[in-house]
């Protein structure tokens, strides 16, 4: 069973995303997914500190190939928990 904080944050966004849209739907999934994609750049930027402007591009995407797209290039590399310490270190300053 893989360590659900050492997996990719690439891999996890793209699941979520993918699974948001099978559920609802491409135009539904979309509009849903914003506000889930919206929470997991807000952990970026607490770890990297400023984003593109690419992020903003990002949630106003209505290409699912582009969001994916996306998602692999802002994540790459990005653990479960090292978004998870970054959270708890802004949280306790």
């Amino acid at each position: 069973m893989v360590d659900l904080a050492q997996r990719d944050m690439a891999d996890i966004t793209t699941e979520h995303y993918d699974a948001m849209l099978t559920h609802y739907g491409p135009s539904v999934g979309v509009r849903h997914a914003r506000k889930h994609l919206g929470w997991y750049l807000e952990g970026l930027a607490r770890l990297v500190g400023e984003l593109s402007s690419e992020t903003a591009v990002l949630l106003r995407q209505s290409s699912s190939d582009e969001v994916f797209a996306s998602l692999r290039r802002l994540f790459a590399g990005v653990s479960a928990a090292e978004l998870e310490s970054a959270r708890i270190q802004r949280k306790a300053a």
